[in-house]
C-alpha cells in the first residue's frame, strides 16, 4: 500500500473489520499513529462518512483526528491517534470484569455518547469491536465511525445499520435512529463485558439489582426513555480530571 504523502511510513497491520484495515504508521519525527485504508473502492462514502464525523469529535475517549493523506487510489487515509491497547471482544469470553471496572468503562463510554449525541450525531454501531481497551485495563475508547450519521438527516442502510446482535429494534427494522438507538447497543454491550461473552446471550448479569435495572432501562421499547438507565450503570463516584462530559 502506497501514500501520495510520503511523510509517513507504513509498518505493520495492527487491525481490520469488514470494510478497512487499520496499520501502524510513524512520521518523519517517528511519531507512531494509527492509519486506517480502506479494503476497496466500494467502501470510500464509508471512509468520507468516518472522515467528516471525526474532524468534529473532540473527547478523551475517542482516537483524535490527526491528519488525512491519500492511497494510491486517491481515497482517505485516516491518519489517527495511536492507542497502546486491544478491542474488547478480544479480552471476553470468561467472566473477567467486576462491576467496579465495568462501570468505570460504562462511564467512559458514556461521555463518549453524550458528547456525540449533542453534536446531533449517532455512533450507530456500539459493540466489542469497536471498544479499545488499554494495556492497563483503565482506559477505553469507542473507535469507528463509518456508521455515524445525522438521524435527522440520513436513515443507514446496509452494512452502515450496525452490527446485527447490537442493533435496537429500530435499526433492525430499518427506522429512523436515535440517541436511544446507541444507548440499546450500549446495554448490551454491558451485559456482554459483565457476563464475559462476546455476544448479549442474557440481559440479566451478575452484578447488582442497581445495575441489572440499568440494563433494562436501557434496552426498554422506547428509546427516549433508555437515557434513564445511565445513572445506574455508572460509578457512584467519578474522576472528574479523568471522566469528561461535554
Amino acid at each position: 500500500m502506497d501514500f501520495f504523502d510520503e511523510k509517513y511510513e507504513l509498518l505493520e497491520c495492527i487491525g481490520q473489520g469488514a470494510t478497512s484495515r487499520v496499520y501502524h504508521v510513524k512520521d518523519e519525527n517517528k511519531i507512531s499513529y494509527a492509519a486506517k485504508i480502506i479494503k476497496d473502492n466500494v467502501y470510500r462514502d464509508c471512509i468520507e462518512n468516518e472522515m467528516n464525523k471525526m474532524s468534529i469529535i473532540l473527547n478523551p475517549h475517542t482516537p483524535a483526528l490527526c491528519d488525512v493523506v491519500a492511497d494510491h487510489l486517491d481515497n482517505p487515509v485516516l491518519i489517527m491517534e495511536k492507542f497502546d491497547g486491544s478491542d474488547l471482544r478480544d479480552q471476553l469470553g470468561v467472566p473477567y470484569f467486576n462491576e467496579r471496572q465495568t462501570r468505570w468503562y460504562a462511564a467512559q463510554i458514556s461521555s463518549v455518547l453524550l458528547h456525540i449525541h449533542a453534536l446531533g450525531i449517532v455512533h450507530g454501531d456500539i459493540n466489542p469491536r469497536n471498544i479499545l481497551v488499554g494495556n492497563n485495563n483503565d482506559q477505553v475508547k469507542v473507535i469507528d465511525y463509518s456508521c455515524a450519521h445525522y438521524p435527522a438527516l440520513e436513515i443507514p442502510k446496509g452494512h452502515c445499520r450496525g452490527t446485527k446482535q447490537f442493533r435496537s429494534p429500530e435499526q433492525e427494522s430499518g427506522k429512523r435512529t436515535s440517541p436511544g438507538s446507541d444507548f440499546y447497543s450500549f446495554g448490551k454491550l454491558l451485559t456482554c463485558i459483565a457476563n464475559g461473552t462476546r455476544r448479549p446471550w442474557s440481559d440479566e448479569t451478575p452484578f447488582s439489582d442497581q445495575f441489572n435495572e440499568g440494563i433494562q432501562l436501557l434496552i426498554q421499547e422506547d428509546p427516549n426513555k433508555r437515557i434513564d438507565g445511565l445513572n445506574h450503570v455508572m460509578p457512584k463516584k467519578i474522576d472528574r480530571s479523568k471522566y469528561i462530559v461535554c
